[in-house]
């Protein structure tokens, strides 16, 4: 007669569990990390360029970065977004129910938000509002503050860059405002339930 156990059934949707849980923190702080690269980049530039007047064309390169670092950031609250949905729908079923953090997430953000938070946003700041800082204050200096003159070439590549720049900034924008509405509708959804 042998004395053998079955295997628990929990106990893969349950290791899976803790490693999407793991998934999940890993992206949250490569988020964190690409907050604090954009502001220390775009404050060494700011200082770089403001550091003497004709190094002030430098500042077209935020929006840029700023554009590909929110890209970045996007990609990375897709996939939380997307691994948070399958714990909810695909894994927690599987253990009957008892995987409930996603599911009591959703259904009370709204007590542990404040409004403000998702009006005003720091996101908005830090990736398309450095860059349109940075396209205003090219502009500036363009317009003549510190007497340099372009030239036609010269003229139609700041225009160029800077116009570029202005298309990438209201895209991060975009993508910014994309995030914050999901949010919102996500915030407005849970009152409603509770």
């Amino acid at each position: 007669m042998s004395n053998t156990t079955e295997p628990d059934p929990t106990q893969g949707p349950l290791a899976e569990f803790a490693a999407l849980r793991a998934e999940i923190e890993r992206r949250s702080n490569h988020q964190h990390n690409l907050i604090a690269l954009q502001i220390t980049s775009a404050g060494t530039l700011f200082a770089f360029a403001m550091s003497s007047g004709g190094r002030s064309a430098l500042l077209l390169i935020l929006p840029v970065t700023s554009y590909m670092l929110t890209a970045r950031y996007i990609s990375y609250y897709y996939g939380i977004r997307l691994v948070a949905d399958y714990i909810s729908l695909v894994l927690s079923p599987r253990v009957g129910g008892s995987l409930g953090w996603e599911d009591w997430r959703q259904e009370n953000l709204h007590r542990h938000y404040d409004r403000a938070l998702t009006m005003v946003n720091p996101l908005y700041i830090v990736f398309p509002g450095t860059a349109l800082l940075a396209l205003l204050t090219t502009l500036w200096f363009a317009l003549g503050s510190d007497g340099r003159s372009f030239g036609w070439f010269g003229a139609i590549g700041f225009g160029g860059a800077w116009l570029l720049g202005g298309t990438l900034s209201g895209l991060s924008l975009r993508l910014i405002l994309q995030i914050t509405k999901q949010y919102r509708t996500v915030n407005r959804t849970a009152a409603v339930i509770i």
